[in-house]
């Protein structure tokens, strides 16, 4: 199956987004595209989005939020147009993630489970549409969102380093910020999610994400010398 996909139809893959492939074929999309096609559409609709959910307290922005008073937090937006299609499935169905950059011919891909998957929309979600997380996208520079999470949290520790040009007190100190800021969005948007969304898969992912930036506090430093230390002692003398 993975041949056939990721051969003759990668033509079927040339925009910016995820796709995901499931054993029967059937897929799911995400691009930016739909994501601001789909919005609206489900905030108009009283059965996509009840009008009860909508004035839960639970449902409403986090209370340090610079839109506060609007309705709809952003950080919903990129979740909206798989909601239908991933209530189908709970978070350890397998399938083929397949993520497109915004650099031309540039995929990646794996076979995986939903809520592995489903992690790049909780990092499009936290990272680029909620209103505090996307002053942090710097530190998701070059993250692959099909990575480990040792994998994430090890280049999201050395952009925060080059960031703050190798001050470790710094680093520290934004990490900590960066944690505590996170740990409430992403509680926050489970808690919405619970309220319109069936399934496991997008809250575990969102959980996931935040299982990230506990990583980065975790003597991850002395981790990443370890590994240079390995690596060195594997080059041919």
């Amino acid at each position: 199956m993975e041949t056939k996909i990721l051969g003759s139809n990668i033509k079927d893959f040339e925009q910016e987004g995820l796709y995901l492939v499931f054993p029967d074929t059937s897929r799911m999309i995400l691009t930016r595209d739909l994501i601001q096609k789909t919005t609206k559409e489900y905030w108009d609709d009283p059965e996509k989005i009840s009008p009860k959910a909508k004035t839960a307290a639970e449902f409403q922005r986090c209370p340090f939020c610079p839109l506060k008073e609007n309705s709809l937090c952003d950080a919903l937006r990129p979740v909206l147009p798989l909601l239908d299609k991933t209530d189908k499935y709970v978070s350890y169905d397998k399938v083929i993630a397949v993520y497109k950059r915004d650099i031309s011919k540039l995929f990646y891909a794996c076979d995986t489970t939903m809520q592995e998957a489903l992690k790049f929309i909780s990092i499009l979600s936290l990272m680029q549409y909620c209103q505090i997380g996307r002053t942090y996208w710097k530190y998701y520079f070059g993250i692959v969102p099909l990575m480990s999470g040792d994998e994430m949290a090890r280049r999201m520790y050395k952009n925060i380093f080059f960031l703050t040009k190798g001050n470790a007190v710094e680093t520290d100190k934004i990490i900590t910020s960066f944690k505590g800021q996170i740990k409430i969005t992403s509680t926050n948007q489970v808690k919405r999610l619970s309220l319109i969304c069936k399934n496991d898969a997008f809250m575990n992912a969102f959980v996931n994400t935040q299982v990230v930036s506990e990583l980065l506090s975790m003597n991850i430093a002395e981790h990443l010398k370890e590994k240079f230390d390995e690596f060195e002692k594997q080059i041919p003398r």
